[in-house]
């Protein structure tokens, strides 16, 4: 008996591509409670600015965005992760947080 082919789904993250900006959008939508001052005009705009450049990760259950992860290489930062509602605490988020520590520049970064 194999895996759940959600299940299997849930264990690749992609980077996010220019088609995946609308279901990355649903999903900052469900989840802007958790994000005090968010603005949809605004976070569109960091999404595309992130998608972009490469740094934007998601894991998706057929054409569904499960998570998303943005992360800028250069400050060596998360600027935002999300999972929707129904796929929390099943491990995505670290999955996303992995994928993107390994694109990052080798070496400590500088405190200010």
């Amino acid at each position: 008996m194999g895996m759940p082919a959600e299940e299997q789904e849930l264990r690749i993250p992609y980077p996010a591509e220019s088609a995946d900006v609308p279901g990355c959008m649903a999903l900052a939508a469900c989840a802007r409670d958790s994000f005090p001052g968010w603005e949809e005009a605004e976070f569109l705009a960091q999404l595309t600015q992130y998608v972009s450049r490469g740094e934007a990760w998601l894991l998706r259950v057929g054409s569904k965005i499960a998570a998303v992860l943005l992360y800028s290489k250069e400050n060596r930062e998360l600027a935002y992760l999300a999972t929707a509602p129904d796929y929390r605490r099943k491990g995505l988020a670290a999955r996303l947080v992995e994928t993107a520590a390994a694109f990052m520049p080798a070496g400590s970064a500088e405190s200010t």
